[in-house]
């Protein structure tokens, strides 16, 4: 079985977004994990609802200042810069023009503010104050900054790999007990909490 297919029976399964009172620790997990990537994956992927595709596309390029805020700009076309050669990935490959697109017309030219503060149930936080934006903007080179990274992982990731770092947070965020589908034996991480990049972009779409 390919990885293609394995990546498709994964994630065969609706989206089950978390629940709002269980967000709290998956968030606080994400922003202390040594590996900056990991936490990344979970925290624009519940803080901005992008696709994963998106998210695993991101660049440092689509992220701007706008009146003291920052946004990730989400292009309508962009080149694909993905594992740093100029042969487009799988996905993009099979797109107009060999380069990313969001897969719907509305996905293109959003702006999508990166928070500093959310509401959080859990605590009862109306401003809970949130590390991610702190983390993108020393993670990313943003603007004429030379120092940092261009790309989630330095030159971009994978679907699947993204979907295996969400898991490995919410194992460490012990968050399995939380969610209706439970847990799921994967190939390389074992029994871990079944969630994927696409249900928190459903817990944040809530």
């Amino acid at each position: 079985m390919t990885l293609q297919e394995q990546h498709v029976i994964a994630t065969r399964r609706n989206s089950q977004p978390l629940q709002h009172s269980a967000m709290h620790e998956p968030v606080q997990t994400a922003e202390k994990m040594e590996d900056r990537v990991l936490g990344l994956t979970v925290l624009l992927s519940l803080f901005t609802g992008i696709r994963a595709n998106t998210l695993c596309h991101i660049h440092s390029d689509w992220l701007v200042y706008d009146e003291g805020n920052l946004y990730l700009r989400v292009p309508n076309e962009f080149g694909c810069r993905k594992y740093g050669t100029d042969d487009p990935c799988g996905d993009c490959a099979q797109r107009v023009g060999n380069s990313y697109s969001p897969k719907s017309n509305a996905g293109g030219g959003r702006r999508l503010m990166i928070p500093e503060a959310w509401h959080n149930n859990y605590t009862g936080e109306d401003e809970a104050p949130t590390k991610i934006r702190k983390l993108v903007e020393h993670y990313f080179a943003i603007g004429d900054d030379d120092y940092g990274h261009s790309m989630l992982g330095g030159d971009g990731i994978s679907i699947s790999t993204a979907n295996r770092y969400v898991k490995l947070v919410a194992q460490e965020a012990e968050i399995g007990f939380y969610l209706k589908q439970g847990y799921i034996d994967h190939s390389k991480l074992g029994r871990v909490p079944d969630v994927m990049v696409h249900d928190l972009r459903a817990t944040y779409c809530v």
